[in-house]
C-alpha cells in the first residue's frame, strides 16, 4: 500500500504537482496563522517559516521516491524471501495510523513549547490547519523508520543469495541503494533545520540526537545483511584456500620446480578465485557510500556546531 500522502495526493482531483505546491506552502501559511504578524521577537517566523515549506516539499518528493523505488524492487524481494507466504518486511510504510499518530504528535510538541515560551498563539482553527500542514513531514519520518525497520527485517530472515560471479554485493545492492536513497533525503531534509532551527544549546542537543539517530539507523538496518554477507565470504574464500592447498599439496611432497610447474595451472586458478572472492562486499553498497555517508554526517556535525559559535557571537 502507498504512504498516506501518497494515497491522499492520488485521489485529489487535476494535476498532482498543483497539490504538492500548495500542501508545501500549506506550513508556512499555518504557521503564520499560529504565530500570528508580527511574530513575538523572540520568534524566528519567516526563517521557520521557508524551513517549514522545505520540509514539506522534500518529503512528499522523497516519499514518492521511496515508494516508487519500493515497487521496482518487488521481483528482487519475491526472490531473495523465497517463501510466497512471507509477510512483507515493508507493509508499515503504507500505514494510516502511523503517521497520524506522529502528527499529532508534532502538533502536540509544538503547541507546548509555544504556550510556554511564547506571549500569544494561534486558534484553535490555525491548530487545524498546522496538522494539516505537519502530515507530510510525519509521513516522511514515518516512512524513513519503517523502511529501515523493514531492511532489518530483511536481515533476520533466511534470504537467497546470489553467486558471487554475478555480483559483488551477493545481490544486495539494490537494497543498500534505497538505504542510501532515504538517508540522502534526511541529511537533505536536516540541512535548513541546522541552519533556521539551531539557536540554544538545548536546539543543539535536540538536532544532534536526530543527526546521529538517522545515521544509527542507516548503519543498524543493514548490519544483519552485512553479517551475512560477510559469513558467505569467508566461506568462500576457506573454500578457495582449500582448493589451493590441496593444489600445492604434489609440489610440497615433490620439493621440486618442475612439480611447481606442472600445479602451475590449477594453483593460479585457485589464486585468481580467491582474488575475486575477495572482492566480495561486506556492505550491501559500494565502499564509496560508506565514505559519502560519513562525509554528510561530518558535515551536518560541523554545521551544527558553526551554528552554535555564530550564535553565541550574536550572528
Amino acid at each position: 500500500m502507498p504512504p498516506l500522502t501518497e494515497r491522499i495526493l492520488s485521489r485529489l482531483p487535476g494535476p498532482t504537482a498543483l497539490w504538492i505546491i500548495a500542501w508545501t506552502a500549506a506550513g508556512p501559511l499555518a504557521l503564520i496563522a499560529w504565530i500570528g504578524v508580527p511574530p513575538p521577537p523572540e520568534f524566528p517566523l519567516w526563517g521557520m517559516a521557508v524551513v517549514f515549506a522545505y520540509l514539506n516539499c522534500i518529503t512528499l518528493w522523497g516519499v514518492r521516491k521511496i515508494h516508487n523505488d519500493l515497487q521496482q524492487l518487488r521481483p528482487l524481494l519475491t526472490r531473495l524471501l523465497q517463501n510466497e507466504g512471507e509477510p512483507d518486511p515493508f507493509k508499515a510504510v503504507g500505514s494510516t495510523a502511523g503517521p497520524l499518530v506522529l502528527t499529532v504528535i508534532l502538533l502536540l510538541v509544538q503547541i507546548l513549547v509555544d504556550v510556554l515560551g511564547l506571549p500569544r498563539v494561534g486558534s484553535v482553527q490555525a491548530a487545524v490547519l498546522l496538522l494539516i500542514a505537519y502530515l507530510p513531514a510525519a509521513t516522511g519520518l514515518w516512512v524513513y523508520f519503517t523502511l529501515f525497520a523493514g531492511l532489518e527485517r530483511i536481515g533476520r530472515t533466511d534470504v537467497k543469495l546470489t553467486p558471487h560471479y554475478e555480483d559483488r554485493s551477493l545481490g544486495l545492492r539494490p537494497l543498500g541503494s534505497l538505504a542510501f536513497s532515504a538517508f540522502l533525503l534526511f541529511a537533505a531534509a536536516m540541512g535548513p533545520v541546522v541552519i533556521y532551527a539551531t539557536h540554544t544549546p538545548t536546539d543543539a542537543v535536540i538536532t544532534l540526537a536526530i543527526i546521529f539517530g538517522g545515521m544509527a539507523v542507516f548503519f543498524v538496518s543493514l548490519v544483519r545483511l552485512r553479517q551475512k554477507q560477510v559469513a558467505e565470504k569467508l566461506a568462500l574464500l576457506a573454500w578457495a584456500r582449500t582448493l589451493y592447498a590441496d593444489a600445492f599439496v604434489p609440489v610440497e611432497q615433490a620439493g621440486s620446480l618442475q612439480a611447481f610447474m606442472d600445479q602451475r595451472q590449477k594453483l593460479d586458478a585457485a589464486e585468481a578465485l580467491e582474488r575475486r572472492i575477495a572482492a566480495i562486499q561486506e556492505w550491501p553498497f559500494d565502499d564509496s557510500i560508506v565514505r559519502t555517508v560519513a562525509g554528510i554526517f561530518t558535515g551536518l556535525l560541523g554545521a551544527v556546531i558553526a551554528r552554535i559559535v555564530l550564535n553565541e557571537l550574536g550572528l
